[in-house]
């Protein structure tokens, strides 16, 4: 930061900035230990949840609860362990056009419109 205060250069700024955002996103890709301050309370319970599984050859489909306040890289990490997958592969998809991006794992599904 000491940089950002002696350097007035506008490209040089400009880049740094650049690259904190990169970091961030690379943070929230492989999800977050600090929780958002709206996640430390459990929220409002979503019940019977479904969940289509098109990654086993069975297709079970899951039916969970589980509480608006918690962040989609604990939701993936709850389903992964279910379904015996990593976290950072599961795709997830709210409705038919909307693809949960991996730059929203620290978002909580109360945000993201559960």
């Amino acid at each position: 930061m000491q940089i950002l205060k002696t350097n007035q250069n506008e490209a040089t700024i400009k880049r740094i900035l650049t690259i904190i955002k990169n970091m961030i996103y690379e943070a929230e890709k492989k999800g977050t230990v600090i929780k958002p301050h709206n996640a430390l309370l459990k929220g409002e319970l979503l019940e019977r949840i479904s969940i289509k599984n098109k990654a086993s050859p069975k297709n079970q489909n899951i039916v969970m609860s589980i509480y608006s306040n918690t962040t989609i890289w604990e939701f993936k990490k709850y389903l992964a362990s279910k379904l015996d997958l990593a976290p950072k592969y599961l795709k997830i998809e709210k409705g038919l056009n909307r693809v949960i991006k991996d730059s929203e794992n620290g978002k909580t599904l109360g945000e993201i419109g559960f």
